[in-house]
């Protein structure tokens, strides 16, 4: 099977403090079918330039407004052409063999349409940020382990009913499937539960979404 391209998709608005071990991160992934476009919410400190000058191999688009995180996402979606679209913010920085397992999570079953990674936080690597998306009775969405102490409760390649939106990987197709007008991310959702609200979208259309323990970031 083809090694399918993947798009990575980072989403920008005044954190350019963050930006740098971001990319780093991005930039050194052995996974060699792999472009990275950031979309600027109209910045005003300094990021933009400092990507435009540093970071030459990264497709830069620049927004007149802050358009929200969706909008935001879609016109990223809308201007690559990757056969995988990976969303990352830029407080993330991810392991080196981060893309190569997320596309190997779903490369064979063509159902799969996103892969949610194992998220932990920043500021103290032994807690759990994200092992995937669910939502609760009443539903809310909730990622699962947040907070709890990593010792392996979650080493297994599971099905899921999504993944967060800092991390996660969708198939184009998908996207497309769901995609109404230009917006395959729900706009009305300026940050915040696009994710949950794509996955549920996702579930009743019959795609899958599966969680990669071995995708760390």
């Amino acid at each position: 099977m083809a090694e399918p391209s993947v798009s990575a998709i980072i989403v920008n608005w005044n954190h350019g403090h963050l930006l740098p071990d971001c990319l780093d991160a991005l930039l050194a992934q052995d996974y060699s079918k792999l472009d990275i476009t950031i979309v600027d919410n109209a910045s005003q400190d300094g990021s933009p330039e400092w990507i435009a000058q540093c970071c030459p191999d990264v497709r830069l688009w620049t927004l007149s407004c802050n358009v929200g995180f969706s909008a935001a996402l879609n016109w990223g979606v809308n201007h690559t052409e990757g056969d995988l679209v990976l969303s990352l913010n830029p407080d993330v920085v991810v392991r080196r063999d981060f893309v190569a397992e997320l596309v190997g999570a779903c490369v064979h079953d063509e159902g799969i349409g996103i892969v949610a990674p194992k998220l932990l936080q920043a500021d103290n690597p032994a807690l759990l940020d994200s092992t995937g998306l669910f939502i609760d009775r009443r539903r809310r969405p909730f990622d699962r382990g947040q907070s709890e102490p990593d010792i392996g409760q979650y080493a297994t390649h599971t099905n899921v009913f999504g993944a967060c939106g800092a991390a996660a990987l969708y198939r184009r197709t998908m996207l497309r499937d769901l995609m109404v007008g230009r917006e395959c991310f729900d706009e009305s959702f300026f940050a915040y539960c696009e994710d949950a609200d794509l996955s549920w979208r996702a579930q009743l259309q019959g795609w899958r979404s599966v969680y990669a323990p071995r995708a760390v970031a």
